[in-house]
């Protein structure tokens, strides 16, 4: 995607440059946010994972840890994340390149789930909602069966030049169900760090 605002330009540089992927505030935190997640994604029985913004790879471990017979594919645009990512999972498959540009890497219905976490609440809304209505499209091409989120529902759409908020039922209401709750384990909340909703799209 070409004219890309300043701020989407910014926050790409800001993950291409970032060396954050093997630090333990990324490897070693927010497990039990990761298996309930997983957990929520696997209940389709996908045979076919990709995560867009997978950084270090650590949603992608968790899944495998649960069902190593399932095909995972990583996408990123920082390439030493992915290799990071690579290093700790051997038999993941990893394609380097930007969110805006799905379409280039990726045919009609190549996997089961797709899936994000804390990765769409860097993406820039813009007054038009041009640029995440086209990630949403690809997305929606990219899956077969479902697409999960775990990511900041609602309308506010600026959080300190950081992050983002996104309104995915307005967004998702082309298919078939669209469903977004707070993650909780027995009532209790464990949500955070831009991670503040689980979005489940049926396609």
């Amino acid at each position: 995607m070409e004219n890309l605002t300043n701020d989407q330009t910014r926050m790409q540089k800001h993950w291409i440059d970032s060396n954050e992927f093997s630090m333990n505030g990324y490897e070693a935190t927010h497990m039990e946010r990761r298996k309930y997640f997983a957990e929520h994604i696997l209940e389709t029985n996908p045979k076919s994972i990709l995560e867009i913004g997978c950084f270090g790879g650590y949603n992608l471990r968790v899944i495998n840890e649960i069902d190593s017979t399932i095909k995972l594919t990583g996408f990123d645009i920082n390439p030493r994340a992915l290799e990071f990512a690579k290093s700790k999972l051997s038999s993941l498959n990893t394609v380097n390149g930007s969110i805006y540009e799905l379409d280039k890497y990726f045919n009609e219905n190549e996997f089961d789930v797709v899936f994000t976490s804390g990765c769409l609440i860097h993406i820039p809304n813009g007054d038009d909602n041009i640029v995440i209505n086209s990630i949403r499209d690809n997305l929606m091409n990219i899956a077969k069966n479902g697409i999960y989120h775990l990511e900041h529902d609602g309308k506010d759409a600026v959080h300190n030049h950081i992050r983002w908020t996104h309104d995915f039922k307005n967004l998702y209401e082309s298919a078939k169900s669209t469903e977004v709750f707070v993650p909780k384990i027995n009532g209790r909340d464990i949500s955070g760090n831009g991670c503040q909703h689980v979005v489940k799209i049926q396609l």
